[in-house]
Order: structure tokens, then sequence, then C-alpha cells
């Protein structure tokens, strides 16, 4: 039985994973973080919930409608509204986690062979089979594997290991770029501060997003909102601290924001969302074992690009091996 060591478990390497397991394949995930679900985040702080990182789901493709019809028939994933706000009455539905958007990639790691807080140092080929060092002095060898980080990352790690297509593998994945995010939460001492939904879609800088979790039906207990800046805000002021970053961004969402601050606290999402993305849903170098990139950079970022990445690269590998 083929092994394959899958490193991330965002939401694409949760979906490959899955995907493998279904088809008889046996998979570990390793992640760097503490918890599963990278981008899709959600944060206890000062009596608030926040989803901090992705915000919904959007649905386009038949493949990804039938995986949110299970997680809505599993209680996991709940409709949010239908449109884009303030317009609500046409367009796409929004889907959210039913307990924040952590709550769905908790759901799709169960039951999976999954190494929390343990990052991937060093590969190696030995024998067309995989060989991975973790920070942790751990090793695995599996015979595929899938990367899901952002693609700087990967191309980090793959140099570790001496590839003689190291140098075709950068050119051909070199221009796939991410936009930054500061993403601030923020406790309010008031309730329903924006219009229903309670999400408020902004031209882009130097804000692009508000949000309140409270209205979003995450926060029950006291409002908490969340609020993205702007790609180009978020470059220009990245090594801000955090309190010139704070008093800057609420400076700016003051006109959108009633009533009185509680606490706040700043995050960073360095590889936020890709602006240039690769044209297919993942890229494979089949040989001597199995190498594949996967994740939102690949044709087209949001959850379900990056869902559908991860799918068709566990595909890719169900083909192979057949």
């Amino acid at each position: 039985m083929k092994h394959c060591l899958i490193i991330g478990a965002g939401i694409s390497g949760l979906m490959a994973a899955r995907t493998l397991s279904e088809t008889g394949i046996n998979v570990t995930v390793l992640e760097k973080s503490r918890g599963v679900g990278g981008r899709m985040a959600t944060r206890r702080f000062k009596g608030g919930i926040f989803d901090h990182g992705a915000q919904y789901i959007t649905v386009r493709s038949d493949i990804f409608r039938a995986q949110i019809d299970i997680l809505q028939k599993a209680g996991v994933v709940r409709e949010w509204f239908t449109g884009a706000p303030p317009e609500k009455s046409e367009g796409f539905t929004h889907y959210i986690g039913s307990s924040g958007m952590a709550g769905i990639a908790k759901y799709l790691s169960r039951d999976l062979d999954l190494r929390l807080g343990e990052r991937a140092l060093f590969l190696s080929l030995k024998h067309h089979k995989w060989q991975i060092l973790t920070d942790k002095e751990n090793s695995y060898e599996t015979d595929a594997i899938i990367l899901t980080p952002p693609v700087p990352q990967s191309l980090a790690l793959i140099r570790t290991a001496g590839l003689e297509r190291q140098e075709i593998i950068e050119h051909e994945l070199h221009s796939i770029q991410y936009d930054r995010c500061l993403a601030m939460l923020v406790t309010m001492n008031s309730e329903n501060i924006l219009e229903s939904p309670g999400g408020l879609r902004l031209s882009g800088e130097p804000l692009i997003w508000i949000a309140d979790n409270r209205m979003k039906g995450i926060s029950p207990r006291r409002t908490a909102v969340t609020i993205h800046a702007g790609p180009e805000f978020s470059r220009k002021y990245w090594e801000m601290d955090d309190k010139w970053i704070a008093q800057n961004i609420l400076y700016t969402a003051a006109g959108w924001l009633a009533g009185k601050y509680g606490d706040s606290q700043v995050k960073r999402w360095l590889y936020s969302q890709p602006r240039i993305v690769y044209d297919d849903r993942f890229y494979a170098v089949p040989e001597p074992a199995p190498l594949v990139f996967a994740g939102d950079a690949f044709a087209g970022p949001q959850i379900e690009g990056a869902a559908l990445s991860g799918i068709s690269a566990a595909r890719f590998l169900n083909q192979y091996y057949r």
C-alpha cells in the first residue's frame, strides 16, 4: 500500500488527505502550527470569537458543491447571506463555519494521521522514496509528497533536497505572488454595529473588509469585529509596531464602527491571498518519486480554489499509482 505525506493542514491539505484516504492510500499530514486550518482561522480573545483569516466560502463548481452539501448536513457549515454586502439580494451564497471557520478544518481533520506542531526541515531522495526530517528530530519515509504551504515556503523546503530539476521547478513557479494582510481584532462595548448581515466589503485601500462576528453568529457573548487592511496598506506598514497599526486602522474604520472600543489585537498574514496564480490546479514532478504542489495559488484563490487544488492533487496521485 502506497503512502503519501502531506505538508500543511489547511483546506487544500485536508481535502487531499481525505481524498487519498478514501481510495486506500495511507496518509500522514504534517502541520507546523498547533492547530489545523491555515487561514481558516478562528480565535478567542477577551470574550469575543473572531474569524480573522478567511471570512466565508462561496461555491462555483459541482465538485465543491458536493463537499459543502456534506458539511451542511453534518451541521459544520451554514449559510450566512446571499449576494455581496450591502447588495444582498443577488449573487453567490456565502457560507461560514457554524462555530467559526476553523471548525470546518477541525471536522475535516477527524480520523486523519495528523502531526501538529511539527515542521518539515529537510527533504532527500533515497531509492525512489522521500525522506523527511522535522524540527522534532523525527524522520519519515514516504512514496509521495504533496506540498500545500504558500509556494515560497514550499520552494524553500525542496531546495534542501538538491533536486536535478530544481531550476525547472523554480522557473515554473517563480511568477506566483501573494498579497499581505494586516488583520485587526477588536471588541466593542455595543451590539450590532453594522447593518445585517454583519459584513462590509470596502474599496480595498486602506481597508478592504469589516465583519461583526456577533452578527455573523459565532461570537454570542460579545461584539467582536474583524478588520482587514488592503494589500497596499499592509505592504507599506507591515513593519510598524502593533500599537501604531491599531491606531491607524481604528481611525480609518471609525466612520463604520459606532460605539466604544474595548480590547484589540493585530494579526499579520504574510501570504494572505495569491495575487498571481498558476494556470493549473496543481504542479507535479512525477519522477523519481511524486512531488506535487497544491494550494490556493493553483488555478484560483479563495477556499474553493484551495480545496479543488487539494482534490486534484490527490486524484493525480491516484491515477499515477493505478
